[in-house]
């Protein structure tokens, strides 16, 4: 992408993720820059199961407003699979002003993906974006526990895919 985009907006990487494409932002900038009526969008990951050490790509099943990029989704969409994993979130910043945390005892993600897309259009980009553990003993203290295999299992998966990385 030689292009520069500009829009104020917000992503999101947890301490469980790890982005592994490196133009992930330059997309979903642009991609949203192009596309004003979308309030963000999202894409594809990958998950390890740090207990069973597989991994596996999101199974994510296009809705029927599908391009060749990704597809269109909506709040009624999300009842069928989930399609917003904040590690792959790109969301404009003036959306994220209109979501108030403090109604809720303890705000989660859900909360987020509910307010972000209730009456809005968001999209789904099929590109991978990012690496996610799950099954973790201990989420909050991943690099204590697990960091070392965490960061050895993903610079052998981006050697794979030919994408390089200093970590």
């Amino acid at each position: 992408m030689n292009r520069i985009c500009g829009i104020s907006g917000i992503a999101y990487c947890e301490g469980d993720d790890y982005r592994t494409d490196p133009l992930k932002l330059e997309k979903q900038v642009c991609f949203l820059e192009d596309n004003p009526g979308l309030v963000a969008c999202f894409g594809s990951y990958t998950r390890y199961n740090e207990v069973s050490r597989e991994s596996s790509n999101s199974r994510i099943e296009p809705t029927d407003k599908k391009d060749e990029n990704g597809f269109a989704f909506n709040l009624k969409d999300m009842q069928s699979q989930w399609l917003t994993k904040t590690l792959t979130a790109f969301v404009r910043k003036s959306a994220i002003k209109e979501i108030d945390p403090s109604a809720y005892r303890h705000y989660r993600d859900i909360h987020f993906s509910y307010h972000l897309i209730k009456g809005r259009q968001t999209y789904f980009l099929f590109d991978n974006m990012g690496y996610t553990a799950s099954e973790s003993p201990c989420h909050s203290c991943w690099i204590i526990t697990s960091g070392f295999n965490r960061i050895n299992y993903l610079k052998q998966k981006l050697q794979q895919q030919k994408v390089l990385i200093q970590v």
